[in-house]
């Protein structure tokens, strides 16, 4: 029991650190598209 609840907040932390990242692609590109937009 107590492996399940680990490898469920190993993997909580690992899918939080994915939409993380993407989530900072998006709003990284999305800004260099303002950018090229703009000039």
């Amino acid at each position: 029991m107590m492996l399940l609840s680990y490898l469920v907040k190993k993997g909580d932390e690992f899918y939080w650190k994915m939409f993380k990242l993407i989530a900072a692609v998006i709003s990284y590109s999305s800004f260099l598209l303002l950018l090229w937009v703009n000039t």
